[in-house]
């Protein structure tokens, strides 16, 4: 589903609803827009309620964990706030790699099942998009997955090593 305000508008409601200030648009992507605050956070205002809701789950899913700053030798942003009218997530600025974002583009608890035609393609994608890193980026998929987390957008945007 699409939600009806812009991505900007939401930001903007969100952070006078927090008594916080947007200082500047980081970017924009296929799922939404990131916005800096002035309490030093990043916010996500989601496109579509499925990815906010992805995004939001898997922040409280790791953190049943004990998951709240790293997985495995991964750093995550810590999750501050989120809005489910809004559909903002409010998370930390990522200071320190490597590290991983953007969770709007994963499975929860279903494994997607790839065919094996599909897994060759990915593991190709992977080794051109990662070259060295990409045994390293196999493990953060693999840690992601013992806790039933299908990370399903694997690039250097999301995946960062310096």
């Amino acid at each position: 589903m699409t939600i009806s305000l812009s991505t900007e508008a939401r930001a903007v409601a969100y952070s006078e609803a927090h008594s916080i200030n947007i200082t500047r648009r980081l970017g924009e992507g296929t799922d939404g827009e990131v916005f800096a605050s002035d309490r030093v956070t990043a916010l996500k205002a989601c496109k579509y309620e499925r990815v906010y809701y992805n995004e939001r789950d898997t922040y409280h899913h790791l953190a049943q964990f004990g998951c709240t700053s790293k997985i495995g030798e991964f750093y995550i942003p810590a999750l501050w706030a989120f809005d489910d009218e809004l559909f903002v997530v409010e998370m930390d600025f990522m200071h320190r790699a490597p590290y991983v974002i953007d969770f709007g583009k994963v499975r929860l608890f279903r494994d997607p099942e790839f065919s094996e035609e599909t897994r060759d393609e990915l593991e190709k994608s992977g080794q051109e998009l990662f070259g060295d890193n990409w045994p390293r980026v196999l493990q953060l998929l693999a840690d992601l997955a013992s806790y039933q987390i299908y990370y399903l957008d694997p690039k250097p945007g999301n995946i960062v090593f310096k």
